[in-house]
């Protein structure tokens, strides 16, 4: 999988000619997304830019998991917030909250 495209990856079927060969993985297609539309049956798996903080794909996952492979997956299913702490999307979720906080507060003096 190339994921130095600048892509999350995410192709239609692993059959058609539009697919792309390198995001079909040993257990078919994976996709980031999947948006089903119940009023007309059909789903799709968009591809959207990537995320450096992806819990997925990111560069960091993805090195944990090549230099610790199952021990890797053992800490992912054993603590809920392993993959956020990694990737340091729980730090950019608390910063966030604190904005709110921040721009909450009745104090109007900082």
């Amino acid at each position: 999988i190339d994921f130095h495209s600048g892509q999350c990856p995410a192709s239609i079927h692993p059959d058609r000619e539009e697919s792309v060969p390198e995001s079909v993985s040993c257990l078919g297609i994976v996709p980031h997304t999947i948006r089903s539309f119940l009023s007309r049956y059909s789903t799709v798996l968009p591809t959207g830019e990537a995320f450096s903080q992806c819990v997925a794909c990111s560069p960091i996952v993805r090195k944990a998991f090549q230099d610790d492979g199952f021990s890797f997956l053992l800490k992912v299913f054993n603590d809920l917030n392993y993959l956020e702490n990694l990737t340091g999307l729980r730090a950019m979720q608390l910063a966030a909250d604190l904005h709110e906080i921040i721009e909450l507060s009745d104090d109007e003096e900082i």
